[in-house]
């Protein structure tokens, strides 16, 4: 364009000689702030720093621009307990638009951090991660997945592109707007997930005057999207980012839990398990968790028939069964069982027409 038209705004019009003010005023709030390679910091003696040759994008807030050190910088006087910072500022003199090192108690807006200064004279110590200023790095994954307004009036938000990976397949995601239902009465929160088939879905929350987040439920949450009765847009203060760029994955406990040749879990078959093929014969079987089974064949003589165990229940008998053995289909007879102990089980049938019984106890 040759000029500005409607309401579009171009920062070079054509023709216009391109000065490094113009053309660094292209770049403001387009890329990110912040150390892309390099400028760390080391102490060759008492407070002096030097940093190490890098790439940064700063700005002033009106303009940015990409600064480049070919070789180590030298000269910086750092001080325990400040943070060491890199500000810009454009001011048209070429030989004042430079970058500068300062040594700061708190960073300005538009600063960018290198290091919080600890240690001693000589041997000074340098925090990249502090909790409150850490280390500007431009946060190149700010916009993977990010669910934004629309900046309409719609009840539409917008998934930015970008990609998972699920046991199977790394699965590309486009980038889309996702309609949420309305809200007619009090407020809801909605979950903006992520299926594993790539799926841009949505859990829709119930409406309270004090709604609460759906259960994750182990779902890829990208967002929780607050809507209040009546809305007809989303605003970018109603979207709670709650992305997840490093999630661990489900991790087999290497005991019962294995993955299979096709990456999915499975149960494991380990021989140390108890398993009923490990029975070898006997009355008794012990549990891990300390139940014994007794089991057994006992021929009827007479309408009782007594079955003492071999070796009693240590402490006691919960239960007993038994299944009557009939050598024909003739009327068969009521068995009960009428007496339980740890050493033996009392059956008594109503009239001799079964020729034993195969019996079971459970007991500890």
């Amino acid at each position: 364009m040759a000029m500005n038209k409607t309401n579009q705004e171009i920062t070079l019009l054509y023709l216009t000689a391109a000065d490094s003010r113009r053309v660094n005023l292209r770049f403001q709030d387009i890329r990110q702030v912040g150390i892309y390679k390099g400028m760390y910091c080391t102490n060759p003696s008492g407070f002096n720093v030097s940093l190490s040759a890098g790439v940064c994008e700063i700005s002033d807030g009106d303009y940015q621009v990409r600064v480049k050190t070919t070789s180590v910088t030298t000269g910086i006087t750092a001080e325990v307990g400040k943070y060491l910072v890199l500000r810009w500022a454009y001011t048209g003199d070429e030989d004042a638009d430079i970058l500068n090192a300062f040594s700061v108690a708190t960073p300005a807006t538009n600063d960018i951090v290198l290091a919080l200064v600890g240690g001693s004279s000589g041997n000074l110590t340098f925090d990249y991660g502090d909790a409150t200023y850490p280390r500007t790095q431009p946060n190149t994954l700010d916009l993977y997945l990010k669910v934004e307004s629309t900046g309409e009036t719609e009840k539409y938000v917008r998934v930015r592109a970008g990609r998972i990976q699920t046991n199977e397949a790394v699965v590309e995601i486009a980038d889309q707007k996702i309609l949420l239902d309305a809200c007619p009465t009090n407020t809801r929160i909605d979950l903006i997930y992520i299926t594993a088939a790539g799926l841009v879905a949505v859990v829709k929350g119930t409406a309270s005057a004090s709604p609460t987040v759906p259960n994750y439920d182990g779902r890829r949450v990208l967002a929780e999207v607050t809507l209040t009765t009546g809305y007809t847009s989303i605003p970018q203060t109603s979207i709670k980012d709650v992305r997840n760029f490093v999630t661990l994955p489900a991790v087999p406990d290497d005991i019962t839990i294995e993955r299979s040749s096709a990456g999915k879990l499975q149960v494991k078959a380990v021989s140390s398990f108890f398993m009923p093929a490990a029975y070898v014969g006997g009355e008794s079987i012990t549990f891990p968790n300390g139940l014994i089974m007794k089991m057994g064949y006992k021929a009827f003589s007479g309408l009782t028939t007594i079955i003492l165990f071999e070796d009693a229940f240590p402490t006691g008998i919960v239960s007993a069964v038994g299944t009557p053995e009939h050598t024909s289909y003739g009327d068969w007879e009521n068995v009960t069982v009428s007496n339980l102990s740890k050493t033996g089980i009392t059956f008594i049938q109503q009239a001799e027409t079964h020729t034993g019984m195969r019996w079971m106890a459970i007991g500890y």
